[in-house]
């Protein structure tokens, strides 16, 4: 059964997103709580990205060509924080490199 992690309406959320290179690994933690880990390439992620929305085969919707194209490939690049319609509010966004 999953736990409710998300707070109620109008308290704010804390997201820490963690990206490491060296370990090929990348993680959410969403209030506290590790949600989601992945690795950043390899098998595994194009195993992942095949079963995504951003897959171009013909088993998903078509998104447009410039919309997705190259998604998960870049190492640096732009963050997008909301990809969809609808509200979203944000503060106290820091990124930061660690060593």
């Amino acid at each position: 059964m999953a736990t409710q992690v998300s707070k109620a309406a109008e308290q704010w959320n804390t997201y820490h997103l963690k990206i490491n290179y060296d370990t090929n690994l990348g993680e959410v933690i969403f209030n506290d709580v590790l949600v989601n880990s992945f690795p950043l390439s390899g098998p595994d992620w194009a195993a992942l990205l095949q079963k995504s929305k951003f897959n171009k085969s013909e088993d998903y919707p078509y998104l447009g060509d410039a919309r997705w194209y190259d998604f998960g490939t870049f190492s640096s690049g732009h963050i997008c924080f909301q990809d969809h319609s609808g509200k979203a509010f944000f503060r106290n966004i820091r990124i930061r490199v660690l060593d």
